[in-house]
């Protein structure tokens, strides 16, 4: 099957289809032609969590924790993705994973925050989000 995909100069990609292969993506966007195939396939991960295709969203994430395991924005894309499907659990141990990495950044402090919240537990998100 062909696919009408093309990139904008931000990296968004635009197309009609919605079932995406990860490896025929990569190939059709210049600007992820220029990252890491690690980093490629964490931007068009992110792309499907942004569009709500959280299945497509926790492929992407996982191949790119394949590739590399130290990437803690991909951790906390997996947390979203995770929460998305309704494994709360695994948003927990994603979130936890990107805090671990990079104790300082917020966006994976807010994934803590909203796992901790989808859990029930107020205050854990709370002190998450202050």
């Amino acid at each position: 099957m062909q696919r009408f995909l093309h990139c904008s100069s931000k990296g968004t990609l635009q197309g009609s289809l919605r079932s995406v292969v990860l490896s025929q993506v990569v190939v059709a966007c210049p600007i992820l032609t220029q990252m890491s195939e690690a980093a490629a396939k964490r931007h068009v991960a992110a792309q499907c969590l942004r569009e709500a295709r959280f299945s497509d969203a926790l492929k992407g994430f996982r191949e790119a924790l394949e590739l590399d395991e130290g990437d803690p924005a991909t951790w906390a894309g997996l947390s979203s993705a995770r929460l998305g499907t309704g494994d709360v659990a695994g948003a927990v141990t994603a979130a936890a994973k990107a805090t671990a990495l990079v104790p300082d950044w917020g966006g994976a402090w807010a994934c803590v925050g909203s796992a901790a919240a989808a859990e029930g537990d107020v205050a854990r998100a709370a002190v998450a989000y202050a």
